[in-house]
């Protein structure tokens, strides 16, 4: 860089002097519009502002909305619960929910749907739109959200579910002197009945009791002597006798489970790990069950599943389903058992059999499917009341496996103990 200084005194009238610098050329700075810096600005803050104003409308929005619907669905149910219990004792006594025809089979989007459940959260009465399977809400009066579903659930009948195995006798405080002699009878006669049906269960299982022993060593000396039969006749008859010897001890040990359920042996204050006893049940069922395969699938994370149940009715129960899958599912398939974190346990087996199209029919005592196949139609009864007892719920469905397979498939639900 060079500087250059020059003077000039004759054509101007004061002294001046003039600097020259060269270099490179002098950059060229770009200037903003503060107009347009405040538009900017007030544009974003507006569009903020305008977000946030409709974020919380929406909101705002929302609530009212629920609020509304709520009270509608509250309204609908507190109207509909008097009308759907009033039809409901109207109609048979069955063995399975009752379903609630519909007025216009055409119809569409019809959102609503409700269910008549007892304390036990078996299903029934239920509307046309909505299957057999109870919904996951508990069975507490009030709002519960969850499944894409909002339910409003009330307590019906004087805020009970008094049902037949209820033989306890009714209160008569407060009731008038006219009509206290009503209620007097009834219990005497609730009375009557629980002890003849407490003498009826004491009999089931003192005979089981007593003649376990002479058919046990019945059958011992029958396998003995069949073993040294060789004619092709004596053999057949001593293999019909033993046949029969063996269904008869069945039949003993489903009296004995029966009689031990109708005495209420479900429930226990101390919690037990389910899961470690289902594991034990099915190596043990296992063992003894060579012809049977079982694939257990066990849920992920914890390794514990806690319920106020008794062992041994549980055990009672679930052995019950496994001999239920083994003796009627399609021979050489797996049973498939699967446990999920939240208490439900499924056993799953395939079917060649062709299944009652109304499943809870199995519920009922002597109660047997198309088979020829030896049982006692007694487990999945036993099942059902021992759940019962255990504040649990027993599900029958039919379900499709692989291979346009048909398989039947029965669920036990228990709540957690906390409840």
């Amino acid at each position: 860089m060079s500087v250059a200084c020059a003077e000039s005194w004759a054509r101007m009238p004061s002294r001046r002097s003039v600097v020259s610098v060269t270099g490179f050329p002098p950059m060229r700075l770009e200037t903003r519009s503060l107009a347009g810096r405040l538009v900017l600005s007030l544009s974003l803050l507006l569009a903020v502002f305008w977000t946030i104003a409709v974020g919380l409308s929406i909101h705002v929005m929302r609530a009212e909305f629920d609020e509304v619907f709520d009270s509608a669905l509250q309204e609908t149910t507190e109207r509909l619960a008097s009308l759907v219990v009033d039809d409901y004792f109207r109609r048979d006594a069955g063995t399975g929910p009752n379903q609630v025809a519909a007025l216009d089979p055409g119809a569409t989007d019809e959102y609503l749907t409700y269910q008549v459940r007892d304390a036990y959260g078996r299903v029934l009465l239920h509307s046309h739109n909505i299957g057999t399977e109870p919904y996951p809400a508990p069975l507490k009066p009030g709002f519960w959200s969850g499944n894409e579903r909002r339910i409003f659930t009330i307590a019906t009948v004087s805020d009970t579910t008094r049902d037949g195995s209820n033989l306890e006798p009714i209160v008569l405080q407060g009731l008038p002197t006219e009509i206290a002699a009503i209620p007097g009878s009834v219990n005497t006669l609730l009375g009557r009945l629980k002890l003849a049906l407490q003498a009826e269960r004491d009999l089931a299982a003192n005979s089981a009791h007593e003649l376990r022993t002479p058919l046990a060593g019945a059958l011992a000396q029958m396998e003995l002597l069949a073993d040294q039969l060789t004619a092709p006749d004596d053999r057949s008859r001593s293999d019909r006798v033993l046949g029969a010897l063996r269904r008869l001890s069945l039949m003993l040990e489903k009296l004995l489970q029966l009689s031990r359920a109708d005495a209420g042996i479900g429930v226990s204050s101390t919690p037990v790990d389910l899961l470690a006893l289902v594991k034990l049940l099915v190596e043990s069922f296992q063992r003894s069950h060579q012809t049977s395969t079982i694939q257990l699938r066990t849920p992920p994370g914890p390794a514990t599943l806690l319920r106020a149940v008794d062992p041994d009715a549980f055990a009672i129960a679930f052995n019950n389903l496994l001999e239920n899958a083994a003796r009627y599912g399609t021979a050489g398939q797996p049973i498939t058992v699967a446990i999920s974190a939240d208490g439900r346990f499924t056993v799953t087996n395939p079917v060649s059999v062709l299944l009652d199209p109304d499943l809870d029919v199995y519920r009922a005592r002597f109660r047997r499917g198309q088979t020829s196949k030896p049982g006692s139609g007694l487990g999945l009864a036993i099942v059902d009341k021992l759940m019962a007892q255990m504040d649990g719920t027993m599900i029958l469905r039919t379900v499709k496996l692989s291979g346009e397979r048909t398989g039947f498939e029965c669920e036990l639900s228990l709540p957690p103990t906390n409840q």
